[in-house]
């Protein structure tokens, strides 16, 4: 017999009360151990009852919402936090899943929508993949939708130099991708110290890579999709960890069994690398059929590219398979392209043009420039890469 859920809320305003009551009966996995309204009695029931999973509002303006999911998880460190957020409240989410908070739900939200959030996210923590709703809907659309035979293309974005803009180009990659093919797109944000792919797409990820080490023993393609964040345009993304000490727990042993599940189920996995020559970088540099070295036109860049090249000969990468892009182009800073193709020794794949308010604006506001007017040059320059790759 499947486990029941026992489940403590809390929530000052009642919204949550009164709708999980009617939410919940319709479900007999799920049973309500107590419901409260203040943070001592939160603090209090959770000793008594010891609940598997709280359910907590985070609009309650007369206590710290943060501040008790801390006290919480000091009571029952293995307490499952699930947040409920509005619209004007969903901003604090990175807040939260930094305090511990490991799953939310964002209002409104349909019976079927809480249930299934509920019980996958509690089943996935367990280890009991058999009775995931979710799980199974994923099966059914795999099967749908799933390819005879997936000829997968694994695109890393690399740089030894921070700043050039490797994030950009990934998420713009992927976008144009998604927009001219009909093909599965993957994201993998392996900047894992400051990985930005989430931001840049306007995403609040429910879970990150490193959430996804600890179900190492059980990954494959139905498991990892419960990690990938969805955007609007279909691409899916890999978040980086949400803190930067967290990115200790991935290693390369990890990033080559994820990299191989995704090429069973994605058409492109495009890999956003941080900038040096890491073991973890270079699982992914090896395990790529194409890798894009990003530069710009400026000495340091130069340096950096002519001593990244080297390093990657020297592991025997074929030339073809290496090619430099040159972002953020523009005329009379001091050195042309002539000396930059000489001095690497490799002609330019692409030269994206400088354009500082359409990129910050989309950055800003996280919508890829790739979706902008198709007459623009940044955005012509791009869809050349784009072909390129398709």
């Amino acid at each position: 017999m499947t486990e029941t859920i026992d489940i403590l809320i809390v929530d000052e305003v009642l919204y949550l009360q009164e709708k999980l009551k009617t939410i919940l009966l319709k479900e007999p996995r799920l049973q309500i151990l107590g419901e409260c309204q203040n943070e001592s009695e939160a603090l209090r029931m959770t000793r008594e009852y010891q609940p598997h999973m709280v359910v907590m509002n985070s609009d309650m303006p007369s206590f710290n919402a943060i501040e008790l999911i801390g006290n919480l998880l000091s009571i029952d460190p293995d307490l499952l936090i699930v947040m409920v957020f509005s619209t004007a409240s969903k901003y604090y989410i990175k807040q939260a899943m930094e305090a511990g908070v490991r799953e939310y739900i964002i209002k409104p939200f349909t019976g079927h929508q809480m249930i299934r959030t509920l019980i996958n996210f509690y089943d996935l923590n367990e280890g009991n993949t058999d009775g995931s709703i979710e799980k199974e809907k994923i099966k059914e659309e795999e099967e749908n939708k799933k390819q005879d035979d997936i000829e997968s293309k694994v695109i890393s974005i690399f740089g030894l130099k921070g700043g050039v803009g490797k994030s950009t180009i990934a998420v713009n990659l992927a976008v144009g991708l998604a927009r001219k093919t009909s093909k599965r797109i993957a994201i993998v944000d392996l900047d894992l110290q400051a990985g930005d792919i989430s931001l840049m797409m306007n995403l609040f990820p429910r879970r990150t890579i490193t959430d996804l080490s600890k179900d190492m023993h059980l990954l494959d393609e139905e498991i990892i999709e419960e990690y990938m964040s969805v955007h609007s345009t279909g691409v899916r993304v890999l978040p980086a960890p949400i803190s930067p000490e967290a990115s200790e727990y991935i290693n390369s042993i990890y990033i080559e069994k994820i990299i191989k599940v995704l090429t069973k189920v994605y058409d492109y996995i495009i890999i956003d690398t941080a900038p040096s020559f890491s073991d973890v970088n270079l699982t992914a540099l090896d395990m790529s059929h194409k890798v894009i070295f990003v530069t710009t036109l400026d000495l340091p860049s130069m340096k950096n590219v002519k001593a990244g090249l080297q390093i990657m000969d020297k592991l025997d990468y074929p030339k073809e398979k290496i090619h430099l892009v040159l972002n953020r182009n523009q005329r009379d800073l001091g050195i042309s392209i002539r000396n930059m193709e000489k001095t690497s020794g490799k002609k330019l794949l692409a030269k994206i043009p400088e354009d500082y308010e359409t990129s910050i604006h989309a950055i800003n506001k996280g919508e890829p420039f790739i979706l902008k007017n198709p007459k623009m040059p940044i955005v012509k320059n791009f869809m050349g890469l784009v072909d390129f790759f398709i």
